[in-house]
């Protein structure tokens, strides 16, 4: 590649799987004056915010909020609304992520069978199908959509399908997909999925999408118990649209109107680069950067067919193992790039770089690899030159 040491700068870079880096116009955004949570013109502000939501999922049916706080919160109101306590439900668990969803329905009193996918893969719908079958009368399937600890991408729209000929309603944590991998809400019959600001789209924190079907919508209206929340309860949130939304304040308490300016900016420029474009740029830098690792030694974890396109999770090569802690401090000290590390059991022997929105891109990831390069060269392993491969990669596929 040729890039010296001068080529990296003071400048702290996120190639974490999120937060990632901002979008220079959600910068611009927070640079400006703050408005109040609720008027006239603060309403039409968070509708287009919404609207902007809808189109990046095809959501044109049922009911799309943005809620205030973590998308982990975002998946507690999707399962508090859509559980009661003895139903039964599902998890695809294909890593820690996934593993998670189980766990909260399990706060939720739901009877929760797990489906754990080999490291790497995804759970076949066959397997699936005959749980469903087995079980009988299950209320909700849940799934990630791209677990970031695996960087799997699992097929949630053949879950969905079968989930319905089951009966079962479906939840989706399309986290570190939202933005970034081709989704339809509609078409593919999900009930309830979650969002994120801080990954695909490189906003903040804080504004986290939620859509939920009209399917779904039924399904809360007819539950017997009530849900045991207050800010994550449907109904309170519909009681709140109905009382105050025509002022500007469809919500139940005060949200960071900078997230949602935020979140608008960044998912208006998401809609205009067009979302075929910008699902195939993740997949086609994604496939490079995958190539790339693996020319320097490393091991991918991802069966290539079931890869997320918005990052990658790769085994460090043997010449260095026991010193992940090591090329991470090389590449946060000397380069300023900040590279994911394993997560549970895996944390010391993996590395995950999060390739998301802006990062998608070779202005990120050529340094990133490069510098990756130059540090396991650091470490005493030869490695090769894993940054010209991919830009070669990425330009073949252009």
């Amino acid at each position: 590649m040729g890039l010296g040491w001068s080529y990296y700068v003071d400048k702290r870079i996120l190639m974490i799987p999120g937060p990632t880096e901002l979008h220079p116009r959600v910068v611009k955004a927070l640079q400006g004056p703050i408005y109040p949570h609720y008027g006239e013109e603060w309403g039409r502000i968070y509708g287009e915010a919404v609207e902007y939501a809808r189109r990046i999922i095809n959501a044109r049916r049922g009911e799309l909020h943005i809620i205030h706080g973590p998308a982990t919160l975002g998946l507690e109101m999707g399962l508090t609304n859509l559980l009661q306590r003895g139903d039964k439900a599902v998890a695809l668990v294909t890593g820690f992520f996934s593993s998670r969803l189980a766990e909260v329905s399990r706060f939720c009193g739901a009877e929760v069978t797990t489906l754990r996918a080999e490291m790497g893969r995804v759970i076949p719908p066959e397997e699936l199908k005959e749980t469903l079958e087995q079980l009988k009368d299950v209320k909700l399937v849940m799934m990630v959509h791209s677990e970031t600890t695996t960087a799997t991408l699992s097929p949630i729209e053949e879950y969905s399908r079968i989930a319905k000929e089951h009966g079962a309603l479906t939840l989706v944590d399309a986290i570190s997909s939202f933005g970034g991998v081709a989704i339809d809400f509609n078409d593919a019959k999900l009930d309830c999925l979650v969002g994120s600001s801080n990954k695909c789209l490189n906003s903040i924190p804080g504004a986290t999408p939620i859509a939920f079907s009209d399917e779904a919508l039924e399904h809360v209206k007819k539950r017997s118990t009530k849900p045991f929340t207050w800010y994550t309860n449907l109904k309170v949130w519909r009681k709140y649209i109905d009382m105050w939304g025509d002022m500007g304040h469809p919500y139940p308490a005060t949200v960071n109107t900078y997230s949602i300016l935020a979140f608008r900016e960044a998912a208006e420029a998401a809609v205009e680069e067009g979302m075929r474009e910008r699902h195939e740029r993740h997949v086609k830098v994604a496939q490079a950067v995958r190539k790339a690792l693996r020319a320097m030694g490393f091991r991918t974890v991802a069966d290539e067919g079931s890869a997320s396109p918005t990052v990658t999770s790769a085994f460090i090569p043997e010449e260095v193992g026991g010193r992940l802690d090591e090329l991470l401090e090389v590449m946060k000290k000397r380069f300023r790039i900040f590279i994911g590390s394993g997560v549970d059991e895996n944390e010391k022997d993996i590395i995950r770089i999060g390739h998301m929105g802006v990062t998608a891109s070779i202005q990120y990831l050529a340094p990133t690899l490069s510098a990756l390069v130059k540090t396991l060269r650091a470490l005493g392993y030869s490695a090769p030159d894993g940054a010209s491969e991919f830009v070669k990669t990425l330009n073949e596929s252009i």
